[in-house]
């Protein structure tokens, strides 16, 4: 998620188990859509499933808001902000159907290389927080190695400790198109092993970890099936995902339009599965 004149630009990804309601033997749980039914799951086969099998007619936008319609599942909407948004009315944001904020803790410059926080990081968490969001984070890479990614993923452990997290920490990797930036010379082995590097020191510190980036940017980069142990937070701005990508959490705009705003505001959307069964 990079600047954008007035506009946070993109990330995304997802959540395998949010919740567990125990109820006379059985358990109603929710999980996000790229486990898609239980033979996935028991076969194995999610581990290197990167399609999207969810329909696309049920897609429904209302305004700056999307919906997933199909029977059995639910879904939420969020945003993700950075310090570009400005001042933030997270209450208001929650008023219309916000669910979930995803707030960036810092990023590393794309030329300098050195590492900064996000300067409304506290404040987006303290306020989101006490609207009643769900948080997640994410942090801006531009890791040339692992042990730059794994430097990353040890600032934001440092900057989240204190906060309650019930969605991910996401590594955001992605172009950069005002100039050339230090990862331009990366090949697509190098960008798995940093996410890979990152995401496994955020998990052995016992947060979920995941993975942002762009269609296109999956396309040219990343080898989702290397990254199926992480949630993936895909962005495409369109009326649906389309099928090339499974994904946990969907970024589908960054032209959110919503009051608490004087900026247009990143969207997403996560789709989780309801289903019983037995402990």
């Amino acid at each position: 998620m990079r600047k954008r004149i007035l506009i946070n630009s993109a990330k995304m990804i997802f959540l395998p188990v949010l919740a567990v309601v125990l109820t006379a033997g059985t358990a109603l749980r929710t999980q996000a859509q790229r486990y898609h039914n239980d033979d996935e799951m028991d076969s194995g086969y999610y581990k290197i499933c990167t399609a999207n099998h969810l329909d696309e007619s049920c897609w429904v936008r209302e305004g700056s808001l999307m919906f997933y319609t199909e029977d059995e599942f639910s879904s939420r909407v969020g945003v993700d902000v950075s310090k570009w948004n400005a001042e933030l009315d997270f209450q208001a944001l929650r008023d219309q159907g916000v669910e979930f904020a995803i707030i960036r803790v810092g990023f590393r410059g794309y030329k300098t290389g050195e590492i900064e926080e996000d300067y409304r990081f506290c404040e987006y968490m303290d306020e989101a927080g006490a609207a009643g969001l769900d948080l997640g984070v994410y942090f801006f890479s531009q890791a040339i190695d692992e042990d730059e990614a794994v430097e990353e993923a040890q600032f934001v452990i440092d900057h989240i400790a204190g906060y309650t997290l019930s969605l991910p920490v996401y590594f955001d990797t992605e172009d950069v198109k005002e100039d050339e930036a230090r990862t331009e010379v990366l090949a697509e082995a190098n960008y798995n092993l940093n996410a890979r590097a990152f995401c496994d020191t955020i998990e052995s510190a016992g947060y979920r970890a995941g993975v942002y980036a762009s269609s296109e940017w999956i396309r040219k980069n990343l080898d989702l099936a290397q990254l199926a142990d992480y949630e993936i937070w895909y962005a495409s701005y369109s009326n649906t995902p389309g099928r090339e990508t499974g994904f946990d959490m969907w970024q589908y705009s960054a032209s959110g339009d919503l009051e608490g705003s004087e900026t247009y505001l990143d969207m997403n959307i996560r789709v989780e599965k309801e289903f019983q069964s037995v402990d």
